[in-house]
């Protein structure tokens, strides 16, 4: 279902909730300055947000179907694993 789903790129962050910085694109569409965040056990991907007049965050990119929400945070946090278990592997000489 998500076959034009590209991870663009993923900026690890060394300490705090916040584990990386995601771009990506859905379609002909980029998102950037989504977050992968870790608490207590899980993880999740954060839309790219501000906070409005009232302080309150509200999300710039949201998705109205559920459904596609969840599969873009697995296939972002997949391929983050992936790029974590491929950086840990020795280099090839």
């Amino acid at each position: 279902m998500l076959d034009d789903l590209k991870v663009l790129k993923i900026t690890r962050y060394q300490n705090g909730t916040a584990l990386a910085g995601v771009n990506f694109s859905l379609g002909p569409v980029v998102v950037r300055g989504a977050k992968i965040f870790a608490k207590d056990g899980k993880r999740w991907l954060s839309m790219p947000g501000r906070i409005d007049q009232n302080g309150e965050w509200g999300d710039l990119v949201y998705f109205l179907d559920k459904n596609v929400r969840s599969l873009v945070e697995s296939a972002v946090l997949q391929e983050f694993d992936a790029s974590a278990a491929q950086s840990q592997q020795p280099a090839e000489v």
